[in-house]
């Protein structure tokens, strides 16, 4: 294969990158604001004698997104 050919190929191959890349449908999480994460208020107990719990706030992974920070439009 020659060079011409072997670049000519490569164009082709960065047009179709190119094209790819302006299809893209999806779009940042509304839930996580794309970060991946988000955060749930959990109870914890403030001791082994009283079973009221105290509020916190944890981070976990974006259930809407699994975690990637995008979904599909």
């Amino acid at each position: 294969m020659t060079n011409h050919h072997l670049k000519r190929k490569l164009d082709n191959l960065y047009k179709w990158i190119d094209a790819m890349e302006d299809n893209d449908t999806t779009m940042k999480c509304p839930d996580c604001d794309g970060d991946g994460l988000e955060t749930v208020e959990v109870f914890k107990p403030q001791s082994p004698g009283r079973d009221v719990g105290e509020p916190y706030e944890e981070l976990r992974h974006c259930e809407r997104c699994d975690g990637s920070g995008t979904i599909e439009e």
